[in-house]
């Protein structure tokens, strides 16, 4: 929130005023926003490496995002796997360069190597 209206042209001092105001009376929260986040990302077949990075891009430092994550604990294998077999159905991969291509599309959607072996090695 804070880079969005310094974007729009707003002071530093007036901003973290605001923001200060609107966190102690519980209206504003970088842990409630993370968790929604997660579950929405989440919920979009993105991966816990993606969703992390994406909260810091937004802001949100690592702890409060490792522990929005930890909270929410998606299923993310089951996730992976949804996402892969709605992409590929269950064509395998016909070579060891189609098999890369979509270990690279998971690798983008932010999901873990151990996930991705365990879906492209199969």
């Amino acid at each position: 929130m804070e880079r969005k209206l310094t974007d729009r042209g707003f002071s530093d001092g007036p901003i973290k005023e605001a923001l200060t105001g609107l966190a102690e009376a519980g209206l504003q929260s970088d842990r409630r926003f993370a968790e929604s986040w997660v579950r929405q990302r989440a919920g979009r077949g993105y991966g816990p490496r993606r969703i992390l990075a994406e909260l810091a891009e937004r802001g949100v430092d690592g702890e409060t995002a490792q522990l929005a994550l930890d909270d929410e604990a998606p299923d993310f294998d089951a996730i992976a796997e949804d996402w892969y077999r709605r992409k590929y159905r269950d064509r395998a991969p016909k070579d060891f360069r189609e098999r890369a291509q979509r270990a690279q599309a998971l690798y983008r959607r932010g999901f873990e190597s151990e996930q991705i072996r365990a879906l492209t090695d199969g």
